[in-house]
């Protein structure tokens, strides 16, 4: 059903010394990047643990340093809100 291409058409050529070396470290690259993630996979270093937060109720001190060359002092005023819905207006 199809015909057989010309061997000048193909392209084949005879692998070269450097094409052999670059393939050589790609695949040396290869497994040493497979072996390294097994590794982690195998050996997880993980710790978990659980810190009870004491601070509830108490307020986070947040400091911004930002210049507003043009606004005056009277016109700046941040409003805060946390997770727990306590808001903080005007400071």
């Amino acid at each position: 059903m199809y015909t057989k291409v010309n061997s000048d058409l193909t392209g084949e050529s005879k692998p070269t010394g450097t094409s052999t070396s670059l393939s050589i470290i790609g695949w040396i690259f290869i497994a040493v990047l497979l072996l390294s993630e097994f590794y982690g996979y195998i050996s997880p270093n993980v710790t978990e643990h659980m810190v009870v937060d004491n601070t509830l109720g108490q307020q986070l001190r947040i400091n911004v340093n930002i210049t507003f060359h043009a606004l005056g002092c009277t016109q700046v005023h941040i409003d805060t809100m946390d997770i727990a819905g306590d808001n903080q207006l005007n400071i």
